[in-house]
Formats: structure tokens, C-alpha cells, sequence
């Protein structure tokens, strides 16, 4: 017997069944999908668990970073 004969159309007996033989894919997934990442996702959007971490030692080694170009370029503009 034909799967659409077995189940009836637009349940959710339906949409689980479709979705565990792979002929859809399930929201969680299409959520996922459709969201990709961008660069104001990367800006705005804190990331969570280890991500955060390398997250937040990136913007520290980049404001360390800035703060001692600054500095290294003022020193060298103001030294006689």
C-alpha cells in the first residue's frame, strides 16, 4: 500500500513520517538552515559555550592590540 494511502495527509503522523524516511526535512533543521551566518550575526549576536570563549579572547587580543598600535604610533609621532 502507497505511504499516502497508510497515513493521512497534513498531520503531524505524516510530517514525522516524511520527515524519518528524508523526503523532508524538519523545522529545527530548516531553522538552521535558513539562518546562515553573516557578518552582523558575527558583530550583534554573542555567541554561547566555547564559542564565547574564543569569542571574547578575539575581541581582547584585538583591543590589546589597537590600543598598543595607538599607543606605538603616538609615541613615534611625539618623540624628538
Amino acid at each position: 500500500m502507497p505511504i499516502y494511502q497508510r497515513l493521512p495527509r497534513y498531520g503531524e503522523s505524516w510530517r514525522d513520517r516524511l520527515i524519518r524516511d528524508g523526503l523532508m526535512i524538519s523545522v529545527d533543521a530548516f531553522n538552521k538552515i535558513s539562518r546562515p551566518m553573516t557578518v552582523s550575526r558575527l558583530i550583534y549576536e554573542k555567541p554561547e559555550g566555547r564559542l564565547f570563549k574564543l569569542w571574547f579572547v578575539f575581541l581582547f587580543v584585538l583591543g590589546v592590540g589597537s590600543v598598543s598600535l595607538v599607543l606605538l604610533v603616538f609615541r613615534q609621532m611625539f618623540t624628538i
